[in-house]
């Protein structure tokens, strides 16, 4: 992951961007549950095809479509658990 993540973020723009998207933040317990979890609510076709576009805009070094496409994949988590705590609220605690 670091590897993909100096890539995506040239020493200079590292930490302006590592404050939006925390590669660590993503690869935690909590996370892994959420996204074992939403591939039970149907999740999973969009997140195939957001891995699709974004291998290929890694393939090709395409930095104008890597940002992009990984801050709308990341950003999904929101809507996702939105969408979890109205379909399964017993995993949540108020």
């Amino acid at each position: 992951m670091n590897d993909v993540w100096a890539m995506l973020c040239p020493a200079g723009e590292q930490k302006e961007n590592s404050e939006q998207l925390d590669p660590q933040a993503f690869s935690t317990p909590h996370m892994d549950r959420v996204r074992f979890i939403s591939l039970t609510i149907g999740a999973a076709q969009s997140a195939y095809e957001d891995h699709i576009v974004l291998i290929d805009a890694l393939q090709n070094r395409d930095k104008s479509r890597i940002e992009p496409a990984l801050t709308e994949h990341l950003g999904r988590i929101e809507k996702i658990l939105e969408k979890i705590r109205l379909e399964k609220p017993e995993f949540f605690q108020d």
